[in-house]
């Protein structure tokens, strides 16, 4: 993950001094920021059965990057790529606690008790330094707008004083990622206004079991990818006159499964699980919407001066099915256990769902399945 931080980081300074004596050419820069997703869940990692052309596409018209690593964990990750230190620092895995706004909504608490825990919290959440600066800070003094979608600060639960001061001129989505384990949120933030969500009426934003077995659809009415993707194509079109950092932290594919309509490839496959058939169509609307972004570059005329980079946080994560243990180092006959064998897998829930591709280790794991992730840079500049 320091890796893309430092990529980051160095971009943004050329870009601002270049941006002297060539303000025009300075190229925008968007960042999507999958989550959970692992390199194997891609075509271009070897995927076969769930089709990503858009994510190919850039792959083929870009960079891939074989050998990428992200975090073990969301959170740190997320800390990783703001500050570019990494995670193993004082502070990186120093996350606050999530899940007060589910409380008050759910009426477990009062709204003033709620805000006496909120300014509690605030006070004790990882105070930041006068002369810390952040990653999207740097693109704001190379002149570049800041806009960030999605899953918003770096966990677990913010507000908007503290989302400024990360850098984002503007921002939209989940102030609390615990409530970003539902889908269906009865309201968002945009630049510290609250606004709701119509049909969505959950206190846990319709998280699903991890079985994954509700029916399609359940959790609400307006689901929160596409608000966001909304918001992403609006953006466009109301800023591509000027360099712009658009940072996409997507709840896709991040578990329990949840989707408001199954995609074609899926709805009749005659051998997935109803889980699985989310879980895949999940990973195509991250695709799908990828395509969108594309597409809209092209449109207003921005392609060729628009930096494009996918990743993800972490290494894969299934949020249902069985999982194996990695605890055991030696299979039952004393022998070495080789961790490439199906045995020791990711996923033991067939190699379409083995996003890892065939490594060792799920999130939160030290093996390489836990740490790798998918990494493709697209720039079609030419001098």
């Amino acid at each position: 993950m320091k890796s893309i931080t430092q990529l980051l980081f160095g971009l943004l300074i050329a870009f601002g001094v270049q941006a002297n004596s060539m303000a025009d050419e300075r190229p925008n820069v968007i960042l999507i920021f999958a989550d959970d997703l692992g390199p194997g869940m891609l075509g271009c990692y070897g995927q076969v059965v769930v089709t990503t052309p858009n994510i190919d596409r850039l792959a083929r018209e870009g960079m891939k990057f074989n050998n990428y690593y992200g975090g073990v964990y969301c959170a740190p990750a997320r800390w990783t790529l703001l500050t570019g230190m990494h995670d193993g620092r004082n502070g990186g895995w120093a996350q606050n606690r999530a899940g007060l706004p589910i409380w008050r909504d759910a009426g477990q608490i009062t709204e003033e008790e709620y805000q006496k825990r909120m300014e509690k919290h605030k006070a004790n959440s990882n105070p930041i330094a006068d002369d810390e600066v952040f990653l999207a800070q740097v693109a704001q003094q190379a002149g570049y707008k800041t806009a960030q979608f999605g899953k918003l600060d770096r966990g677990f639960l913010t507000w908007n004083e503290r989302v400024q001061r990360f850098g984002w001129d503007f921002h939209e989505g989940y102030y609390d990622h615990q409530r970003c384990h539902g889908f269906y949120p009865p309201y968002l933030w945009r630049n510290g206004e609250r606004f709701d969500l119509p049909g969505n009426t959950m206190a846990d934003c319709g998280k699903t079991s991890e079985k994954g077995d509700e029916p399609v659809g359940y959790g609400g009415e307006t689901y929160s990818q596409n608000v966001f993707i909304e918001g992403i194509l609006k953006y466009l079109r109301s800023n591509h006159d000027q360099p712009f950092f658009l940072y996409h932290p997507t709840q896709l594919p991040h578990g329990p499964v949840a989707i408001p309509e199954l995609h074609p490839d899926f709805a009749d496959h005659p051998t997935m699980s109803l889980a699985e058939k989310k879980y895949a169509s999940m990973v195509k609307m991250l695709d799908d919407h990828v395509g969108l972004i594309m597409d809209e570059l092209v449109t207003l005329g921005i392609d060729d001066n628009t930096v494009v980079l996918f990743t993800s946080d972490n290494g894969h994560e299934l949020y249902y099915g069985p999982k194996p243990s990695y605890k055991k180092q030696t299979l039952p006959s004393g022998e070495p256990a080789n961790l490439t064998d199906k045995k020791w897998r990711s996923s033991e829930c067939g190699d379409i769902f083995d996003g890892a591709g065939g490594r060792a280790g799920l999130k939160r794991s030290g093996y390489q399945g836990g740490m790798q992730c998918p990494m493709i840079v697209r720039w079609p500049w030419q001098d």
